[in-house]
């Protein structure tokens, strides 16, 4: 009896245990209005899966689930979506270059969502504070229709980041801006600085987000902009370089900037001054995707140079 009890408990929990693992994701589309016979896209931060679509416009991607943010293209129209462990289907009423979507399907609210959230900017030509504080209030209110969501707490604390980074990455191209609308080219606050350096705190988790990613290189472009002249653009490199080496305390993060920064300054100058940052970027770019990435873009050039 003893034995048959504990039999029946381990049952339950490999059973508990699996019910917890996802068995996959279907993401069905269904496209009306077309009059073009093109595949879907389902493209994701590493990963892009192409679907064929039959007679009836109808196709389907089978993914394991979890892929997270991602973008559906159809035709060059393109639709943010978010794949978590739910099925859903997305229907798209094509007319020209524009489409009308709509989502069915236990995962079909959250992706309504995601393809209704638009950032609000204020105008750039407020003063800085006022277009901080508006800023601010703005992400306060996207931030509260998440919360009125109600989703499950793992999308919504990614989420939150992702729309913090949303909003705040526009701060690093408001003075350019500003000065386009307005014709003036303020000075910067301290308080401003203070704000582009809080966005280089973030997790190497949150690498996945696109607005992350990118957030993190125009705030350090801008950062090293205080006090680097840019026609040098060497000195303007080792400056960012040395800005992610002090600033950025996640050496997967400082891995991606330092690689993403490095690599576009040697697709558009070479590697005549490369002796003057490859110290800098050997000790930073630690993520072996990352070495990939520097690596080719220098044997491109040394090959040129033979």
């Amino acid at each position: 009896m003893r034995f048959n009890i504990l039999g029946a408990s381990l049952l339950a929990a490999i059973l508990v245990a699996c019910s917890d693992i996802s068995s996959g994701v279907t993401v069905d589309v269904r496209v009306e209005g077309s009059g073009v016979n093109a595949p879907a896209k389902l493209e994701f931060a590493d990963t892009t899966y192409v679907a064929s679509l039959n007679m009836r416009g109808s196709g389907s991607f089978e993914l394991n689930g979890g892929e997270g943010y991602g973008v559906l293209d159809y035709n060059g129209c393109r639709l943010p979506v978010y794949v978590g462990n739910d099925d859903f289907t997305i229907s798209l009423l094509v007319n020209g270059s524009s489409m009308r979507p709509s989502f069915s399907g236990k995962g079909g609210k959250l992706n309504y969502y995601m393809s209704n959230t638009r950032r609000a900017t204020p105008d750039y030509d407020l003063e800085e504070r006022e277009y901080m504080t508006q800023l601010k209030k703005n992400l306060a209110t996207a931030e509260q229709r998440l919360a009125e969501m109600n989703f499950d707490e793992k999308f919504s604390e990614l989420e939150r980041v992702r729309i913090r980074y949303d909003y705040l990455g526009t701060l690093p191209g408001y003075p350019v801006y500003h000065s386009m609308q307005t014709g003036h080219n303020d000075t910067l606050s301290d308080e401003y600085y203070k704000e582009l350096y809080s966005l280089l705190q973030g997790d190497e988790k949150w690498l996945e987000l696109r607005e992350f990613r990118n957030a993190l290189q125009v705030a350090v472009n801008r950062i090293a902009l205080k006090g680097t002249n840019r026609t040098d653009t060497s000195a303007f490199l080792i400056s960012q370089l040395e800005i992610i080496k002090h600033s950025i305390t996640s050496p997967k993060v400082a891995s991606y900037v330092a690689s993403a920064m490095a690599v576009r300054y040697i697709n558009d100058r070479g590697i005549d001054e490369l002796s003057h940052y490859e110290s800098l970027c050997n000790a930073l770019i630690s993520e072996q995707s990352d070495k990939v990435e520097y690596q080719n873009a220098l044997a491109k050039w040394q090959k040129i140079a033979k």
